[in-house]
C-alpha cells in the first residue's frame, strides 16, 4: 500500500499503520512499539489464515476418501456376476450334484455380498462421524462466509481508493472460491453415494438366488438416502447451497446500500 501511495498517488507524509485496525492505549505510530504492533498482527492474521485453510483442507480430504469409497462400491457392484447364474447355466449332470454345486457357489456370493453390505455401512457410519465433527464448524464458517461477502460488496461499492477496493476484490474473490470448494465436494459426496443405488440397478442380479437378491435391496434402501454433508443437522449442503448463500447475501448487501444512501 505504501508503494501505490508514494509511486501513484504522490503522498510521502503518511503516517505508520497497521495491517488491521485495533485500539491500542498509547500512541503506537510515533514509537517503536509500532513495529511490534505490526508483527503481531501479521503473526496473527497468518495464523487466522492458516487455520482456516488448514480445516477447509481437512474438510476436503476427508470428504474425497468417502467419495472414493463410496466410487468403489459401486465399482464392484456393477463389476460383479453371480456365480449363482453361471452354476445354473453351466452346470449339468445329476440333480444331487447341481443342486450341491449351486448350494457351494450361493454360499460364496452370500458372503462376498455380505462383505460388501458390511462395507456400505461401515461407510454411512464414517459420513455421519464427519458431520459430526464438522457440523459446527462449517455452519459458523458458511454463516460467516455470507456476512463477508456481503460486507465486501457494499464496501467494493462505495470504496474511493483503488488499492483499497483491489484489495477487498482479491478478498471477495476468495470468499467466494471457499463457499464453492465446501459446495462441490458436498455435491461430489452426494453423488458418489446415489451412484450405489444406480450400481444395484446395473447389476446382474435378476439370474441371482432369491437370498441374494434380498441383501441387495439392503444396500438399495441404504443408499436411498444421500449422503449429505451438513453443516449441523439443519443445513445439508450441495451446489444449491453456494446460490442460497449469494441470494442472501445479496439481500443483505441490498438493504445496507439502500440505509447507507438514504
Amino acid at each position: 500500500m505504501r508503494v501505490v501511495n508514494v509511486n501513484y498517488k504522490h503522498k510521502h507524509d503518511l503516517e505508520p499503520t497497521a495491517p488491521y485496525n485495533a485500539y491500542y492505549p498509547w500512541d503506537w505510530q510515533h514509537h517503536w512499539s509500532y513495529y511490534v504492533v505490526y508483527l503481531s498482527q501479521s503473526f496473527a492474521g497468518w495464523h487466522a489464515v492458516s487455520a482456516q485453510v488448514a480445516l477447509d483442507l481437512l474438510l476436503c480430504a476427508t470428504a474425497t476418501q468417502l467419495i472414493m469409497h463410496y466410487d468403489h462400491i459401486a465399482r464392484t457392484l456393477e463389476k460383479c456376476k453371480p456365480k449363482f447364474a453361471e452354476a445354473r447355466e453351466n452346470t449339468k449332470g445329476p440333480h444331487l450334484a447341481r443342486v450341491a454345486m449351486e448350494l457351494r457357489l450361493f454360499d460364496e456370493d452370500k458372503r462376498y455380498i455380505a462383505g460388501v453390505v458390511a462395507y456400505h455401512v461401515e461407510v454411512l457410519r464414517l459420513s455421519d462421524l464427519m458431520n459430526d465433527f464438522f457440523g459446527v464448524s462449517l455452519f459458523i464458517n458458511l454463516f460467516t462466509s455470507s456476512a463477508i461477502i456481503c460486507f465486501l460488496g457494499f464496501q467494493i461499492t462505495v470504496s474511493r481508493e483503488l488499492d483499497f477496493t483491489i484489495k477487498l476484490a482479491v478478498f471477495f474473490v476468495v470468499s467466494l472460491m471457499q463457499v464453492f470448494l465446501i459446495c462441490h465436494f458436498a455435491q461430489q459426496l452426494i453423488d458418489s453415494s446415489t451412484n450405489v443405488v444406480k450400481a444395484v440397478q446395473f447389476h446382474e442380479w435378476t439370474q441371482a438366488e432369491v437370498r441374494y437378491q434380498k441383501m441387495l435391496v439392503l444396500i438399495t434402501a441404504r443408499a436411498q438416502r444421500p449422503a449429505y454433508l451438513n453443516a449441523t443437522s439443519l443445513w445439508p449442503i450441495s451446489r444449491e447451497t453456494i446460490t442460497y448463500i449469494m441470494k442472501l447475501s445479496y439481500k443483505i448487501f441490498a438493504l445496507i446500500r439502500t440505509m447507507y444512501y438514504d
